[in-house]
């Protein structure tokens, strides 16, 4: 379990706000969880734990602060393009 201190003013700041301290421990976590998975640092599974939300839950959180779930490389992209059209042209034969 990890505690983020706050100073009293903050602290007060955010109950005014209207922020249980279960919904600031709700937006603390799934916050950090997009942040590592968009660097890289977990993967979809870790991330979706770290938040304590199931997958497909975490999923729709991604899609709603348009985060990409897959990210391709132009490379990659047109590596997949370049096999889809040899494929294409072999089932034509």
């Amino acid at each position: 379990n990890v505690q983020v201190p706050f100073s009293r003013n903050v602290y007060l700041t955010l109950v005014s706000a209207g922020l249980s301290e279960k919904k600031l421990d709700e937006k603390l976590r799934v916050g950090l969880a997009m942040e590592l998975y968009q660097e890289g640092n977990l993967s979809l599974g870790k991330a979706a734990e770290v938040a304590g939300k199931c997958l497909a839950t975490f999923l729709d959180i991604l899609s709603e602060h348009q985060i990409p779930v897959v990210s391709y490389s132009k490379k990659e992209v047109d590596d997949i393009f370049r096999k889809a059209d040899k494929l294409a042209r072999e089932l034509k034969k």
